[in-house]
């Protein structure tokens, strides 16, 4: 028997792709194993998770292919997205959005691309149906560190511009990607037959070779099978959109290569996927601790978050204390820089600031925040932050109960009520 050929789905939407696609991580997992349970030529290894501007399966990615109820069916998980994208998100008056694929490489690729995607997410065009997240070109290139960028589909900037004739400028971008990913760009190649991705594909493997680029050939499937377009439509219909004219199903590499040699495409584009996965092997995205689940919160030019809280909490502590007529401030300082202390060494600094942030933006919005509740009402600066109400010194209430240096686990500010 001759040796498989590895081959790895880059561009597969699930059903995180709102209105966009149907199948679950687990769909995607099962079909892999079915087709390597029944054919000889290629193995599939995993594949890509891209849906349209969010990251938000990929805890379900990772526990489908990782810890499969079947041990049997382990694959390579790849981490991405297929983002949206102007050129500036402050100045775009007829609301572009072109796709590019992002892949994550390792930890720090997969930083950069949360970072895009919340880039996009803070930056939302209306649509008629609905709303699209989109970065910007320059902070893209901004953040490529650890990522492998995949020229997306027919609706990609780089394809747009060849269809409709402007090679200079599909240079000059393809120039700015190879610039901001070095070798880690790839032109993407898809087995449609609707005219224009016919026209482009031949525009496409001509400019990877002015380039010196690899091709990969991709689905961008958003239903598994052939025959679930039916169910895929009524999906559309549901939003209000309309159906997708070419197939979008998950073809098997045996169907790529068919088409590949009908439309004369150098199989190459096939093995290259195992390259891509190859290299995004060392990508893991489970927090190496529990404070690796915070996000950090964004401090003023000058500032670490540990030095935010600390001004903010003694900015505001004395002002606590004058309207409450505190005669004998020292205890409260002297237990406000213990805490902080604590609190700073634990890496919880971002935590209170974003707590503090919210409950800011709840009193100027109207909306009633309750006095707080549980071990939280120990912490002198929770009080003086304004996240709780009630005096712990004069209470007699522990911070250790909150938290302490023995044990640094969250702390319990999930107990705070909200009127």
């Amino acid at each position: 028997m001759a040796d498989l050929i590895d081959f790895v789905y880059l561009h597969c939407h699930t059903k995180y792709s709102i209105t966009d696609a149907m199948p679950s991580m687990k769909d995607y997992v099962d079909f892999i194993y079915d087709y390597n349970n029944t054919h000889n030529k290629y193995h599939i290894k995993g594949f890509a998770a891209t849906d349209h501007g969010v990251v938000s399966g990929i805890v379900s990615q990772y526990e489908e292919c990782n810890s499969p109820k079947d041990e049997n069916k382990k694959t390579q998980a790849i981490y991405g997205c297929e983002v949206y994208h102007c050129m500036d998100v402050d100045n775009n008056p007829n609301n572009d959005r072109f796709h590019l694929v992002l892949l994550a490489m390792n930890d720090t690729g997969l930083h950069n691309l949360y970072k895009i995607v919340s880039h996009g997410g803070l930056h939302v065009i209306k649509g008629r149906v609905k709303n699209f997240p989109v970065t910007d070109w320059n902070y893209i290139l901004s953040h490529a560190e650890g990522l492998i960028c995949l020229t997306a589909c027919a609706f990609g900037l780089v394809p747009q511009l060849l269809l409709n004739n402007k090679d200079e400028d599909a240079f000059l971008r393809l120039n700015e990607l190879c610039g901001a990913f070095n070798d880690r760009v790839y032109i993407e190649l898809q087995p449609h037959e609707f005219k224009e991705q016919l026209i482009l594909n031949p525009k496409l493997i001509d400019i990877a070779k002015q380039f010196n680029l690899k091709t990969v050939m991709t689905c961008d499937s958003h239903y598994i099978h052939a025959d679930d377009a039916q169910y895929h439509n009524i999906l559309k219909e549901i939003s209000h959109q309309q159906p997708f004219e070419a197939p979008s199903y998950l073809r098997t590499p045996e169907e790529l290569e068919e088409y590949c040699i009908k439309y004369n495409i150098p199989l190459e584009c096939l093995n290259n996927t195992a390259e891509v996965a190859e290299l995004c092997k060392n990508c893991d995205p489970k927090p190496k601790d529990h404070r690796a689940l915070l996000p950090e919160f964004p401090v003023p030019a000058g500032y670490t978050p540990n030095s935010y809280l600390r001004e903010k909490t003694f900015e505001m502590l004395p002002i606590k204390l004058e309207k409450n007529n505190i005669q004998d401030p020292k205890k409260y300082y002297k237990q406000a820089l213990y805490e902080l202390d604590v609190i700073c060494e634990a890496g919880f600094a971002s935590y209170f600031l974003i707590l503090w942030d919210w409950f800011e933006w709840c009193r100027k919005a109207g909306i009633l925040c309750g006095p707080g509740r549980g071990s939280a009402a120990g912490s002198i600066v929770s009080y003086a932050l304004n996240i709780t109400k009630v005096d712990p010194i004069k209470n007699g209430f522990y911070f250790e109960r909150f938290l302490n240096r023995e044990r640094l686990e969250f702390p319990d500010v999930d107990k705070l009520k909200i009127a």
